[in-house]
């Protein structure tokens, strides 16, 4: 169980860098195209938004999985 939560937390990261990468790379892409935008400040703000996202989302996936291993009835909640 202890080596799941540190996968989890591991790909928690792993996602959210990535997607702040690709959020940096498009506001420095905006920037580029001619909109008011800070790249800097937007990479910044994104962070806790791009983490909640992506914490609710696997706690979400990991529930879904949770609910078909303990349905015995075959039903899909």
């Amino acid at each position: 169980m202890r080596l799941q939560q540190t996968v989890e937390g591991l790909s928690l990261a792993a996602i959210v860098y990535y997607v702040i990468g690709l959020v940096a790379h498009a506001a420095k892409a905006g920037k580029t195209g001619g909109l008011a935008v800070e790249p800097e400040l937007l990479t910044r703000l994104a962070i806790p938004v791009v983490a909640l996202t992506v914490l609710r989302l696997l706690r979400r996936v990991r529930r879904r999985l949770h609910w078909t291993d303990d349905d015995s009835t075959g039903r899909n909640y």
